[in-house]
């Protein structure tokens, strides 16, 4: 599968790439290569008579009916056959031979990159034959016992998603977190394949998760969508964590016309953070499928066409105190007119057209075009950010790709395949009004007490753009004991962001009485990040064999040789700062050429009998994430920044810096050691068959990810200004002034004239282990289930980072310094506990009716509970980060929260660890009901109703301030020479939601008609 390597108005200018491409490029041609694809499988089997003898000269017929394809041959002296090189899906196969009765198999699955076994037996009779054996594939199957198997459109067609594409089928399987967050990565992280096709969008700078693949496909797309626990197969690269697999499904000779129409209405009974009702909106949704011949037998298309309006709450303003965000709703409305408003419900439309064409102009060559493309438009986007702030930002996206596979067949044995693609993703981020408003809302501001959290989100705003060009070649080889294949990649890639603009004013006020008087902190910027663009190449070579010394034992090993450029020429060097500490920011390592081996292996005793052991292991590698390098070359010290501390009688206007000239340079470096994540895995799982509906599965696996990216302040002073009461290093000198506990501006810069100097450097890590036990039960139309329980644990030292983007931790040291241990501990993603439970029943004794249900549950949000104060260089965010200890003057006044939580237990003693507490479990249901409604002949119609989120249930980000630093008292002076004691006061808000993640309950309606 190539990775697209991509095109950039720039050009290439990194001759040492193509140098090194062709070295890779000449040994690839002299290597003998081969074996199975990403997006194809095979079929192997044997026909005996029921003595056990073989039987030559059978022939065997596998077709699928629905696209009218067909394909015979005859098993060899020894009663082997092969089919190879099919398409994902569901077959029929027959086997007759005279003076035996012919024999029938339904339900032969073939799924991408596996190797389906069979054993046909027949029975003796003499001629004139007048009856058919029928078996099902679960008793002519002989190959190890499958896995949790993928999706099939069956069951597409049953379940209940509330929204379209494969991130919305993660409810189907034991992902860690929000949508696609899985085995201890961000959802950045996880690969999404169309048809062995990676699915990539542009990432903008920043960006929180769910923006890293193009918009959601319909249902009606898919064959078949499996979930990789990890990327196994070499041919797959650039990604370190899991792999959502799909293949599309192709047309045929049969001329089919389908169309679904329906509504969504909601939220329905949404709980709001203020008195008041939001009020439902009705989204339409309308898919077209259209497939058919283009010449019989020979060419084929099928085009799937899908729009719909979808509608999310969004609120500008909320807080762990209702009664708070109410008094602090009421003072802003009556500043000024400034527009302030609480909870609405965001709608954008979303539009994609699928195409492809499949033509066959002989027997031995094959070529398949895909394209798509994705529009979004003029909607309220709320990108579904874990982080505490709710994201207000315009968006209008456009998604395409063109992929052509050409595929000759060497042979019964081999295939060469050649690959090319085109690839474009745009993106452009505007500041969005108010639900129901063209005003737009007034910038961030937080209150401390009553946790109140309102306006519009900080982030910048721009145009994004990825471009991609793809070239490979692929070689298969499938003989005797060995599947064989190998193939080289080659591409270019270019990313852009234009037109961005500094991160707006965040407003900090210690209680509402000082939101009254005005009496607070400002941090804004001033100027704009330059626009910055970049080109790069990558390639890689692989090679793999699968071997079957034995019908019950496959052994697959491989090896993946990659390598991706990065745009040093591009990078910036400031003399400033170069002076001033000696620091060149274009000083960064080439990068070097990675190996990725990979082994995994299948063992059934009994050659086919009801256990099958597996496992796997390798190394797999990310790439450089594009939005870092674009930030890098975008942050060059055109914004400067400026903390004000006092009156901010100006709000919603941050003013000018006081004095003038106290605004200071902000700028981005690469670490001089900058690489792509690496991923090592190890993994092994018992599968057991209960019968032939029934398998049931009990795994175990390790992940280890390292250089992950990491944020740190440069210019943050070495040296700690003091250690307060609680355990916490303060860097700046503490003042108070007018009721405010704060640091004095620029007292915590190492250099003057610079603000905060970011470095992006990649020594973070990531380490996850679990267990995962599942079964799955399958009755063709009439019943099916799966279910999966993974309980897992999950270390690392990336915190803040939820979403996958870097931020900054204030007490990083900006040197050489040794950094705190507790910067290392559970992660913000870890959620030990997760259930999955989905399943569809044909009602028995009601005709047409079938019910479909899907229910998760998993750990709740873990957080970390802390002093929320004045004192950070990042004052942005309203969920504090540094660990504590209740110290023993304050042990008594927190005992009441003990019945709570107990995790408070744990702040009296030991060590200093992040995220000790936890919120309580989170729990989704949706259901479906399907009815077959009376429809003319040759014509199918049915009528669906969906229930989401029945249990109204979300992630809630809470409140993590266990105190609040209270202005009204004295700083004091601590027991030791550098410590000072804070004055604070309980924080009755503490572990309540600040923010509650529900998309609501809402009501789906459609009708679905097959011509």
């Amino acid at each position: 599968m190539p990775v697209p390597l991509a095109i950039c108005g720039t050009g290439l200018r990194h001759d040492r790439s193509w140098r090194i491409g062709l070295i890779l490029l000449s040994l690839f041609l002299t290597t003998p290569l081969a074996a199975q694809t990403l997006s194809t499988g095979s079929l192997v089997g044997r026909v005996l008579s029921a003595d056990g003898g073989s039987l030559d000269g059978v022939l065997i017929t596998l077709s699928q009916e629905d696209r009218g394809w067909e394909e015979s041959l005859t098993a060899d002296r020894t009663g082997g056959f092969v089919f190879r090189f099919l398409e994902p899906g569901t077959y029929h196969l027959q086997a007759e031979r005279l003076g035996f009765v012919p024999l029938r198999v339904d339900g032969v699955t073939v799924r991408s990159s596996d190797r389906v076994e069979v054993e046909l037996v027949l029975r003796p009779s003499p001629p004139p034959v007048r009856e058919v054996d029928e078996m099902t594939f679960a008793q002519v199957r002989t190959s190890a016992v499958p896995r949790l198997e993928p999706l099939l459109p069956r069951e597409l067609e049953r379940l209940p998603f509330g929204s379209a594409g494969m991130s919305a089928l993660s409810s189907l399987e034991p992902f860690s977190g929000a949508g696609l967050q899985g085995r201890g990565l961000p959802e950045r992280f996880t690969a999404l394949t169309l048809d062995g096709i990676p699915l990539r969008s542009v990432q903008p700078p920043g960006s929180g998760a769910g923006m890293f693949h193009p918009g959601p496909w319909p249902m009606e797309l898919f064959q078949e969508v499996e979930f990789l626990r990890s990327a196994v197969d070499v041919e797959w690269g650039y990604d370190p964590g899991a792999l959502v697999r799909a293949s599309t499904r192709r047309g045929g000779n049969a001329r089919e016309f389908q169309v679904r129409v329906g509504a969504t209405g909601g939220p329905l009974g949404f709980d709001t953070p203020l008195p008041g009702e939001v009020d439902p909106v009705l989204g339409p949704e309308v898919t077209a499928v259209l497939s058919g011949p283009i010449v019989t037998d020979t060419a084929s298309y099928r085009v799937v066409l899908d729009f719909r309006r979808v509608a999310r709450p969004q609120s500008v303003l909320s807080g762990s105190s209702i009664g708070a965000a109410e008094a602090f709703l009421q003072s802003a409305a009556g500043s000024g007119g400034v527009p302030l408003r609480g909870d609405g419900v965001g709608t954008w439309d979303m539009a994609s057209v699928f195409s492809r064409v499949d033509w066959q102009p002989r027997d031995a060559l094959d070529l398949s075009l895909r394209s798509g493309i994705h529009l979004l438009r003029d909607g309220a986007w709320d990108s579904g950010s874990p982080r505490p702030e709710v994201d207000q930002a315009t968006l209008e996206s456009l998604d395409g790709f063109l992929h052509g596979t050409l595929t000759s067949r060497l042979g019964e044995a081999g295939a060469l395949e050649l690959r090319l693609g085109l690839e474009s993703s745009q993106r452009e981020y505007r500041a969005a009004p108010l639900p129901g408003s063209e005003a737009l809302p007034p910038p961030r501001t937080l209150v401390h007490r009553g946790g109140v959290m309102a306006g519009g989100d900080p982030e910048t705003e721009g145009e994004f753009g990825r471009t991609g060009f793809s070239l490979g070649t692929v070689l298969h080889y499938l003989g005797g004991r060995h599947h064989v294949k190998g193939g080289v990649e080659l591409g270019m890639e270019g990313h852009r962001a234009d037109g961005r603009t500094a991160p707006g004013p965040v407003f900090l006020f210690p209680t509402q009485e000082d939101f009254v008087d005005r009496r607070g902190l400002v941090a804004t910027a001033l100027g704009s990040p330059a626009d910055a663009s970049y080109s790069s190449s990558r390639m890689a070579v692989f090679f793999q064999d699968r071997w079957m010394p034995s019908p019950s034992f496959a052994l697959t090993a491989g090896v993946r040789i990659e390598y991706q450029d990065l745009p040093l020429d591009d990078l910036h060097s400031d003399e400033r700062w170069f002076e001033a500490s000696g620091i060149d920011g274009a000083q960064v390592d080439d990068p070097s050429i990675q190996v990725s081996p990979r082994v995994s292996w299948e063992w059934s005793p009994g050659a086919g009998g009801p256990v099958t052991l597996s496992g796997a292991a390798g190394l797999q590698r990310g790439q450089y994430d594009p939005a870092i390098l674009l930030e890098v070359l975008g942050d060059t010290g055109t914004v400067t920044g400026f903390r004000h501390a006092g009156s901010q009688a100006g709000w919603p206007g941050a003013g000018a810096p006081d004095p003038p000239g106290a605004a200071a340079t902000r700028m981005t470096l690469l670490g001089p050691r900058f690489e792509q994540p690496l991923s090592r895995f190890l993994e092994g799982a018992l599968a057991l068959s209960l019968g032939r509906h029934t398998v049931a599965e009990v795994g175990g696996e390790y992940r280890r990810t390292d250089f992950l990216p990491r944020r740190r302040d440069l210019n943050r002073v070495p040296r700690r200004f003091a250690q307060d009461q609680f355990g916490r290093e303060i860097f700046g000198e503490v003042i108070q002034e007018d009721g405010l506990v704060t640091i004095r501006p620029g007292s915590d810069r190492r250099f003057q004239g610079f603000d905060v100097v970011s470095a992006l450097e990649s020594d973070g890590w990531s380490t996850w282990s679990g267990v995962t036990l599942g079964i799955r039960h399958s009755a063709g139309e009439d019943r099916s289930l799966r279910a999966s329980y993974t309980w897992s644990t999950l270390e690392d030292n990336v915190p803040l980072s939820e979403a996958g983007w870097p931020r900054m931790v204030r007490e990083r040291p900006g040197g050489d310094g040794e950094e705190p241990a507790w910067l290392t501990g559970d992660s913000d993603l870890h959620r030990p506990h997760h259930l999955q439970v989905s399943g569809s029943l044909r009602l028995p004794g009601v005709p047409g009716v079938t019910l479909g249900g899907v229910y998760s549950a998993k750990s709740g949000r873990p957080f970390t509970p802390t002093v929320r104060d004045l004192l950070g260089a990042d004052p942005t965010a309203l969920v504090g980060l540094h660990p504590i200890l209740i110290p023993e003057e304050l042990v008594e006044l927190t005992a009441p929260l003990d019945g709570n939580w107990p995790c408070l237990g744990s702040l009296r003693r030991g060590e200093l660890q992040r995220n000790s507490c936890r919120m309580g479990s989170v729990h989704f249901l949706d259901a479906r009901a399907t009815v077959s409604l009376p429809a003319p002949e040759g014509q199918r119609w049915h009528l669906s109703v969906d229930v989401f989120n029945l249990l109204d249930s979300g992630d809630e980000i809470p409140d993590g301030a266990l105190f609040l630093v209270d202005g009204a008292g004295s700083v004091g002076e601590g027991p030791a020479g550098d410590r000072i004691r804070l004055p604070v006061v309980l924080n009755p808000g503490f572990g309540q939601p600040l923010f509650r993640n529900s998309p609501g309950r809402s009501l789906r309606v459609g009708l679905t008609m097959r011509f």
